[in-house]
């Protein structure tokens, strides 16, 4: 499995996302429990909005939802 970022981000950005997966990997039982993480309705939007990505050996990785958008309130 390979992981990283799509997108240019700072330092601390991804050591902060590094400090979380890392954690899950120390303290998880399943071998997806990354996968799950970045799939989590928690962790989701960050995953895509730093461009974080996981490909597998196989060339397949997980899909991470999008980013839920506002929806337009248009006045009446």
């Amino acid at each position: 499995m390979v992981c990283g970022f799509t997108k240019t981000i700072t330092w601390v950005e991804s050591a902060a996302f590094d400090t979380v997966l890392i954690d899950r990997l120390a303290n998880a039982r399943k071998a997806n429990s990354v996968e799950q993480l970045v799939r989590a309705t928690r962790w989701a939007p960050l995953a895509q909005h730093l461009g974080f990505r996981m490909v597998y050996r196989n060339g397949h990785g997980p899909h991470i939802p999008a980013m839920r958008r506002p929806e337009c309130v248009v006045p009446a």
